[in-house]
């Protein structure tokens, strides 16, 4: 132990007479771990009076970095995702946390600066890949050595916008055409471009008659030869799809 300083009070007035405090500095063993206690404790002796004991003071020793880590993404995810993450510290706490993003690869930047949060939406570009990593920072301001590859990675998928219209060229048959003709051809108004399109029958509103066509490629057939004595309007509901999901249906009359 070291004394630091001390002093004693000019008594400046009546009631500060006997008053006065000492420092000293204390230099723990090198091999100290966290969650060790140091207690102090002092006993004054004024004339012959008798000893006064002071309340124990503990210093605990906190002498390891606190750790964390941002969550596992999804591989891929939408242009707006959820990024969280957590830690831990064995001593003192963790106080705060700087969550870091690398885009496609590139230098790592400081996304979010000494927040106490544990989550925030980040905003993503399509195609785009990002990855994050955690540095925590503890009570004792213990900073977290960064690690050397990042804890979590997602890509941003490209935007899939639905189509905005479909259109058969043509809605009339002839009467006793023969069976599969052709009654027209789809077409279909997307803002996306390079995509492809399917087509179907569906059930529903306005599937009256659709056991009565077929849909082969881009194409509405009959299937059997129309005799207008017995029908002379047609139902059917069509379906467009483009990828993987269902994006609009028509009735046709």
């Amino acid at each position: 132990m070291e004394k630091a300083s001390s002093t004693t009070p000019s008594h400046p007035t009546p009631t500060s007479h006997g008053e006065g405090f000492i420092n000293y500095t204390i230099s723990p063993n090198a091999n100290l771990t966290t969650n060790t206690t140091i207690d102090a404790e002092a006993r004054i002796v004024f004339d012959f009076n008798s000893p006064i004991d002071t309340p124990k003071w503990t210093n605990t020793i906190d002498v390891d970095k606190p750790t964390s880590q941002v969550t596992a993404l999804l591989t891929n995810s939408n242009t707006t995702f959820n990024v969280t993450w957590s830690g831990s510290d064995e001593g003192s706490g963790i106080a705060s946390y700087d969550i870091y993003v690398s885009t496609d690869n590139g230098a790592y930047t400081l996304w979010k600066d000494n927040i106490t949060a544990t989550s925030a939406p980040f905003e993503g570009q399509p195609g785009k890949t990002y990855r994050f990593y955690s540095v925590a920072t503890d009570n004792l301001g213990l900073i977290e050595t960064a690690p050397t590859q990042p804890d979590a990675t997602t890509t941003v998928g490209t935007v899939n916008v639905g189509p905005t219209d479909l259109v058969l060229s043509a809605t009339t048959v002839n009467e006793n055409v023969p069976v599969n003709t052709v009654i027209g051809t789809f077409s279909t108004t997307d803002p996306d471009t390079g995509n492809t399109f399917t087509y179907s029958l569906v059930t529903g509103t306005g599937d009256t008659d659709n056991s009565a066509f077929s849909v082969v490629g881009n194409q509405l057939q009959i299937n059997n030869s129309p005799d207008f004595g017995l029908f002379g309007t047609w139902y059917g509901s069509i379906w467009e799809h483009k990828s993987t999901k269902s994006l609009s249906g028509k009735r046709l009359n």
